[in-house]
């Protein structure tokens, strides 16, 4: 039964070779062509699921419509084709993991005079790393940070610093947002003041219409020097400036 079967399947390929040399649903290019003087014209459509662009790290459900294509036979042995879609929408569900590094430094711009600054610089240097699955996205930092002694100008206090957070669309424009973010002191006893470890939980929502995008969210300070309940509002806009060649 196996053996007929294979030998109808190769007789209606060749005998479909032989009449005009059309492909669909298939890809690979048959030498056959389609005839001096005719024309071959197809159509159809294309869905795949767990497509993945490791370029751009997304994947996601895929769909081309319509495709079209023509042949175009010019001689016995060459023809011209052209082949193309009008249509493809990539339906992400999920994005490989991003990694990136960020230096910053905290120049000493507010003295101690005020009481907010301790004129010291610091330096931060931190891995950053990013992962999307469907409608979560998920970031946690992890670095060095560098805090100058405002006590003794030749000493510094090195401590852990990190952050992890989550974002998790409820509708196109709708996230609810969270993170746990600060620093932890690595130093034995009494850490130098201004360097102790921090820490603050943030929990709200941001709000997007176009280029637009409005947040809020409540504060919560993790350590006895962080305070108690807060509240944070502000909003974001995008524009283009300029042209990248």
């Amino acid at each position: 039964m196996r053996t007929t079967l294979i030998a109808v399947l190769i007789t209606l390929t060749l005998g479909a070779t032989a009449a005009f040399a059309q492909q669909r649903p298939l890809v690979t290019e048959d030498p056959e062509t389609v005839g001096a003087g005719r024309v071959l014209v197809e159509g159809g459509l294309d869905y795949a699921t767990d497509v993945v662009y490791p370029a751009s790290g997304l994947e996601g459900r895929l769909l081309r419509f319509p495709l079209i294509g023509f042949s175009v036979g010019v001689s016995s042995i060459a023809e011209i084709q052209i082949d193309g879609g009008l249509y493809n929408r990539l339906s992400i569900t999920g994005r490989r993991p991003a990694f990136g590094f960020r230096f910053a430094t905290r120049l000493p711009n507010a003295g101690n005079e005020s009481g907010l600054g301790l004129d010291t610089t610091d330096f931060l240097a931190s891995v950053l790393v990013g992962k999307t699955t469907r409608s979560v996205r998920i970031v946690g930092n992890i670095g060095l940070a560098i805090l100058g002694d405002p006590t003794v100008g030749d000493r510094q206090n090195d401590e852990l610093a990190y952050g992890l957070s989550f974002a998790r669309a409820l509708t196109n424009a709708v996230e609810v947002v969270g993170e746990l973010n600060g620093r932890i002191n690595s130093r034995n006893g009494q850490p130098p003041p201004g360097t102790e470890s921090r820490g603050m939980l943030r929990v709200g929502g941001r709000y997007t219409v176009g280029s637009w995008r409005g947040d809020a969210a409540v504060m919560l300070g993790l350590t006895n020097i962080d305070g108690g309940v807060g509240v944070t509002a502000g909003f974001t806009y995008v524009f283009d400036a300029f042209r990248v060649p």
